[in-house]
């Protein structure tokens, strides 16, 4: 992970759930914040919902390569990268 942003948001929270994630975050010598985006985070990837990181790193570099050099261009240079691997992976093997 390169880095993120951090954003602000407001929500709204019952009093039940607001007491009990400051007072887990106070026990436990946490932030608020770090709290509740740690138990978003656990929820979102247990449902699938979270994109990787990396994966979002990879579209943006693909954008800015598709900004850069036409398909075939793009495709030629794959071609050439999985050349170099398969005779790299060839001198290990040897």
């Amino acid at each position: 992970m390169c880095c993120e942003t951090i954003e602000r948001t407001t929500v709204s929270l019952s009093g039940r759930i607001m007491q009990a994630s400051k007072a887990y975050a106070t026990e436990h010598g946490r932030k608020f914040s770090t709290v509740v985006e740690d138990a978003l985070r656990e929820h979102l990837e247990a449902h699938d919902a979270l994109p990787n990181s990396d994966d979002a790193e990879l579209q943006a570099t693909l954008s800015g390569l598709a900004e850069a050099y036409t398909t075939d261009e793009l495709r030629s240079i794959l071609n050439q990268r999985t050349a170099i691997e398969a005779c790299v992976n060839s001198e290990r093997n040897t």
